[in-house]
């Protein structure tokens, strides 16, 4: 998912979110605990939401 100034790329793989900028350089990696199905963005960048394979989501301050 890329946030929505573009500023930011996340991909999730399993449990983890990996953070990129714009230019490919890895930022910061994440391990959620729980398989991820989904990201989405809020509309201002703020959060980012992930969906796991047992029914929750989560939010994320985005840095």
């Amino acid at each position: 998912a890329f946030s929505p100034g573009g500023s930011l790329l996340v991909a999730a793989s399993e449990s983890w979110l990996y953070f990129w900028d714009p230019a490919g350089q890895l930022l910061f990696s994440l391990d959620t605990g729980r398989s991820i199905t989904s990201l989405a963005f809020a509309t201002d960048g703020s959060r980012l939401y992930s969906g796991h394979t047992d029914g929750t989501v989560r939010g994320w301050q985005v840095p």
